[in-house]
């Protein structure tokens, strides 16, 4: 995130005005004795959720841009299917997440750092956080 924003000088300066405007509302410390890292940390969790929607922009775009993940599982079940493939039980399936982050049908020119591109809205075009059963 920090090389993304060192090469979007716009980008940074609406974080960083996000942050000073999210420091200035919920803040519950005094600006002139408290340390930067206080500060942050005295804001509620709720306020940083709910209130940056630059940041969660950013951070969703730098994780679509640069995940180098692959997930990898086993199938420990009975034989399944996938897309039509047979998935043996005991099989390991890979899945790497460029082929959804970097797919210029779901994301025109995928390489491109873009936080205002518009979301697209088919199954799984975004697996930055994972996707699917989680448990």
């Amino acid at each position: 995130m920090i090389t993304s924003l060192g090469g979007h000088p716009e980008w940074k300066s609406k974080a960083r005005a996000e942050v000073r405007a999210l420091l200035s509302e919920y803040s519950a410390c005094n600006v002139l004795c408290s340390s930067l890292q206080e500060q942050l940390a005295s804001v509620p969790l709720e306020a940083w959720e709910n209130h940056t929607p630059v940041l969660d922009k950013i951070i969703r775009e730098t994780l679509r841009v640069a995940q180098p993940h692959t997930a990898m599982r086993r199938n420990v079940g009975p034989e399944t299917y996938i897309d039509g493939m047979r998935i043996p039980s005991g099989a390991y399936v890979v899945y790497p997440f460029s082929d959804v982050h970097l797919n210029p049908e779901l994301y025109p020119e995928p390489w491109r750092f873009d936080p205002d591109r518009t979301e697209c809205i088919a199954p799984y075009e975004y697996v930055g956080w994972g996707g699917g059963k989680t448990f």
